[in-house]
């Protein structure tokens, strides 16, 4: 080939450069439209997740705005509360209305008095023209709390009372502590919109008094105070209200009373405050008839009736004179309420029958619980309570029954934010259940993955293991098929027994070293089943459990058998005395046999599971590695066993609830197994999971 010409040299680069540019190009993998529609998809499905995630956010907002502020409509703008200027604070106050109860800074009352009286009612029928006074007997009254601040959480009183009448209802007012009224001050055009809402002073329900010695100070405060107060029936002949039996011969008084205050103090304006309690009361009184008080759309709510029922004026004018007031302005009465008084079926005592000895001298110790919330909490409490609002408890019920309904009661009222009697913290028990809950359920997954997973049975002390399972699942079976007790067991125990199975499946098939062939749709199929030859490792791991001879681990579950059997006998090292399960006569008289046998075999039930895990500890100890969970699984199995036994032993944090159990030594055998394998599981590294190469 002849030489180019100098002058075309650089020509012959510029096109050796555009194909090998062309070339390149052509290497290049061409941009799918797929994989581009699969880009866009994905940029559409997370702005759609980001849209929802919005949305669902502004629901949870304005569903909380509508519980912790019903009334928002009617509030006074807070930037016009904020001025300094006291020229237009002062200009103000006469439109506004503010909380009697309140802090005081805003110049409510910070302090009060809690009253609480008992009432007898003494004739059969009330008549709508029948002054209150000819329908009550006043049987109790004490002022049983002094002093308190409205924004303490929760206060407990226990006033010993004495009685001799059976059908009673509390009632329970808020009064101020006498050094928080100011005496220049008088309170004056009291309005309310209770008198069609059959609630306190209205109705058939006690008169409501606060006389000289509640209140020194003159004029319709006292009014305005009794129209703003709460009762609640402590016993019912006729529907059984509160009555642990339905036994209608026998009256049972409710013990312990629950009195919240709505902690929402906000300022209204006046105009929509007053049309607001106008509105309320003409609607009552054109829906609402005497003796129907306890039909819901006339019943007292927060959320219908809120602050809108009682309202009074007050001002430090002299002889009336307006010009010389200092201070002015309207006050509301705070929502009291005893909604949240759901007795629990031991906090009833019964009353003696007439002509008994006892009946003059009758007395009982009246738990009353005072507590504030904050509007949220209230309906969020309203709506976790509604499993004990019907209050009824059968006749048939067993002592566990009762404890165990008392229990549960304990924890709503702890979690509604009152105290309950004692120094019981069942608000903390429940939570600390609830954590444990979460444990149990983060292990189950954990166990099910170990094993499904797994595929040689180094370093696992196995045998003892497989065969506790099995022990375990057949007892399920039989103790379901052969129903113990009356009792229906829940659905989540079925679901639970069915992962167990699957559990000990996914062992039996590490156990005899199967080995499956997969295929059909998705390789979901098994087409064949095989044995594999024991690896070099196994075989290393089998001579070393050995050496925790059979003789020694049958002789283990002999003593571990009979020590759960009869352990429960031994001396407690915290001692309680819960009541058991009681059986029905028929049910008691039915598979004699197996209500024998059965306590055993749960016995060795246990005992196979506490010789597996000794095993276990054994082989660990032995190849200096841990085997049979993963290692994070044996710390959650410590905190899991720590949480179970904590609320027993910590008697003085957790105080006292009616389904303790006593702390004996099965517990620490328990927890110093959960112990020594978390102890392992931190110290060794797991076992291999596939089969290492021999030198």
């Amino acid at each position: 080939m002849p030489a180019l010409e100098p002058d075309l040299v650089p020509f012959e680069e510029e096109r050796a450069s555009l194909a090998l540019r062309h070339r390149t190009r052509a290497q290049r993998p061409q941009r799918s439209p797929l994989r581009l529609c699969l880009g866009l998809c994905a940029l559409g499905g997370i702005a759609l997740l980001l849209g929802i995630a919005w949305f669902t956010v502004e629901v949870a907002r304005q569903v909380y705005q509508q519980f912790a502020h019903p009334h928002r409509a009617h509030h006074v703008d807070p930037a016009l509360l904020q001025s300094g200027d006291a020229e237009h604070l002062r200009t103000l106050e006469p439109t506004v209305v503010r909380s009697f109860f309140g802090h005081n800074d805003t110049g409510s009352v910070e302090f009060f008095n809690l009253k609480a009286a008992i009432w007898l009612k003494t004739s059969g029928k009330a008549h709508y023209h029948e002054p209150a006074d000819a329908l009550w007997e006043k049987v109790f009254e004490e002022v049983i709390l002094r002093d308190v601040r409205v924004d303490l959480k929760a206060v407990h009183a226990v006033p010993r009372v004495q009685l001799s009448k059976a059908q009673l209802r509390s009632t329970f007012v808020m009064l101020p502590s006498p050094a928080s009224l100011d005496p220049e001050v008088d309170y004056h055009t009291w309005r309310s919109s209770r008198n069609a809402s059959m609630h306190s002073i209205d109705g058939p329900n006690p008169p409501i008094n606060v006389d000289d010695r509640d209140v020194p100070a003159e004029g319709v405060l006292r009014s305005f105070l009794a129209n703003s107060a709460c009762w609640r029936p402590l016993v019912n002949r006729e529907e059984g209200e509160g009555a642990p039996q339905s036994n209608s011969s026998d009256l049972w008084i409710t013990t312990k009373s629950i009195v919240t205050l709505i902690d929402d103090f906000p300022t209204y304006n006046l105009s929509a405050l007053n049309q607001s309690m106008v509105e309320r009361a003409s609607w009552k009184r054109a829906n609402c008839h005497y003796g129907l008080f306890g039909d819901f759309p006339c019943g007292r709510d927060f959320t219908k009736d809120g602050h809108f029922e009682n309202l009074i004026e007050f001002d430090d004018a002299r002889d009336g004179d307006k010009t010389t007031a200092t201070k002015m302005g309207w006050r509301y009465s705070p929502f009291l309420t005893t909604t949240f008084g759901y007795p629990g079926p031991l906090d009833h005592v019964k009353v003696p029958l007439e002509g008994s000895t006892e009946e003059d001298d009758f007395s009982f110790d009246w738990h009353v619980s005072w507590a504030s919330l904050s509007s949220f909490k209230f309906h969020a409490a309203g709506l976790l309570g509604v499993p004990l609002s019907s209050n009824t408890h059968p006749s048939n019920w067993t002592q566990f029954d009762r404890a165990q309904a008392q229990d549960a009661a304990d924890i709503f009222h702890s979690a509604a934010g009152h105290s309950v009697r004692g120094d019981a913290r069942p608000g903390l028990r429940a939570f600390v259940r609830l954590v444990q809950t979460s444990f149990f359920l983060v292990m189950l997954p954990l166990d099910l993955h170990y094993w499904s997973t797994r595929t040689l049975s180094t370093g696992i002390s196995l045998p003892l293991s497989v065969l506790g399972d099995s022990w375990g699942t057949v007892l399920g079976v039989l103790s379901t098929v052969i129903a113990t007790t009356d009792r229906d067991m829940p659905w989540i125990l079925y679901l639970f027994q069915a992962l167990g199975s699957l559990d000990l499946l996914f062992k039996v098939v590490v156990l005899l070293r199967l080995e499956f062939t997969w295929g059909g749709p998705m390789s979901m199929v098994p087409l064949g089943v095989s044995r594999r030859r024991h690896t070099h490792s196994e075989r290393t791991s089998a001579r070393a459990d050995l050496e925790f001879s059979w003789l020694a681990r049958f002789f283990l579950i002999v003593a571990a058998t009979v020590l759960y059997r009869f352990g429960p006998d031994l001396p407690h090292l915290v001692s309680a005395d819960p009541p058991t399960v009681e059986e029905s006569a028929a049910q008691a008289a039915k598979n004699k046999l197996w209500k024998t046998l059965s306590p055993w075999f749960n016995c060795v039930w246990s005992a196979l599971g506490l010789t597996a895990d000794a095993g276990q500890i054994h082989l660990n100890h032995r190849l200096q590695s841990f085997g049979g969970m993963y290692r994070i699984a044996a710390i959650v199995s410590l905190a899991f066993e720590v949480l179970e036994v904590g609320p027993t032993l910590l008697v003085s944090s957790f105080g006292e609830w009616h389904l303790r159990t006593p702390v004996t030594l099965l517990h620490l055998v328990k927890l110093s197994t959960a112990a020594a394998l978390a102890w392992q599981a931190v110290r060794y590294k797991a076992v291999p999971q596939v089969e290492q190469e021999e030198e």
